[in-house]
């Protein structure tokens, strides 16, 4: 039997999905690397801390909305709240999951509006746009992640946003390359979130939550991750032979094997388990992926 949590924090970083975190990390420290290239970073280290933390509790608070509006949703569509995480068994009750996520938004808004004290409020618009897109992923009246625009919405806001913001908070101004590298993160984090989705394709289903794998064939949803997989290299290796990125960005293609791997067991993986499986490999590519994309970016300084 799974052995759950009962200690008050354990209970809440799992509700937060603390490991899930990395999603916003990784594009914030490659915000960061962006900086360093504008010999920002050194005297702007303290913003490039505070934006991260505001983007990672942005995605904390998104993951407890996403965890609310989910129950709910099922219930309201198959008459039967699917218990999930932290709801399951009463640990903690919806409610408290709501609240948690305002808290969330609340702190990284207080934490955006003392940064711009540095680069102004420009920085603001980060926020609002990262905050808007997380709430409106299952929230609202359109939750996008059940409309089809889950997976764009991941795209743009783990790519573009928490990068550009992470950058704009040490520099105070945004730059057209930086906005072009921030694309191969997103898609990253956007196959990540379709493993995740191939993986409950038959759950979402059930209760009416339109993905690309709800709305595809088995066979297709794994065409669309196989070339979800191998975009972000595309678009860096046309990115770096076009001189936009240093050369030493392509570390990241050290991280390629494991690309081969995911792609090759994914396609032949049939079971929730098995799929799974498939999921934390997928995870564990975007953090290296992130960190040699980040490190490639750092080496140009020190080589160049």
């Amino acid at each position: 039997m799974e052995k759950r949590p009962s200690n008050l924090v354990q209970i809440w970083f799992q509700a937060i999905r603390f490991p899930s975190l990395i999603s916003s990390l990784i594009p914030a420290m490659l915000g960061g690397a962006f900086a360093v290239i504008d010999r920002a970073f050194i005297t702007q280290t303290l913003p490039f801390l505070l934006a991260m933390l505001i983007f990672m509790l942005i995605q904390a608070g998104t993951n407890l909305f996403n965890e609310y509006y989910d129950y709910k949703y099922s219930a309201r569509t198959t008459g039967v709240s699917f218990k999930m995480g932290v709801l399951h068994d009463g640990r903690l009750t919806p409610k408290q999951v709501y609240y948690g996520g305002i808290v969330c938004y609340i702190a990284a808004s207080m934490l955006g509006i003392y940064l711009t004290t540095w680069m102004g409020s420009g920085f603001l618009w980060f926020v609002l746009v990262g905050v808007l897109l997380g709430y409106l992923y299952t929230g609202g009246p359109y939750p996008l992640a059940y409309r089809g625009l889950g997976e764009l919405a991941v795209l743009f806001s783990m790519g573009p946003v928490v990068v550009l913001g992470t950058y704009y908070g040490q520099v105070g101004f945004v730059r057209g390359t930086v906005f072009l590298g921030a694309i191969s993160i997103g898609v990253m984090a956007m196959a990540t979130v379709h493993t995740n989705n191939l993986r409950d394709r038959e759950m979402d289903r059930s209760v009416g939550k339109i993905t690309w794998a709800s709305l595809s064939s088995e066979k297709t949803g794994k065409q669309q991750l196989t070339i979800l997989l191998l975009i972000p290299y595309l678009l860096q290796a046309i990115l770096a032979t076009v001189e936009l990125l240093p050369w030493t960005s392509w570390i990241t293609f050290l991280t390629l094997p494991l690309v081969l791997l995911i792609i090759r067991r994914v396609w032949t993986s049939t079971t929730h388990y098995e799929l799974n499986l498939v999921l934390g490999l997928t995870v564990l590519l975007q953090l290296l992926y992130g960190i040699a994309y980040t490190l490639g970016l750092l080496s140009s300084v020190l080589l160049g």
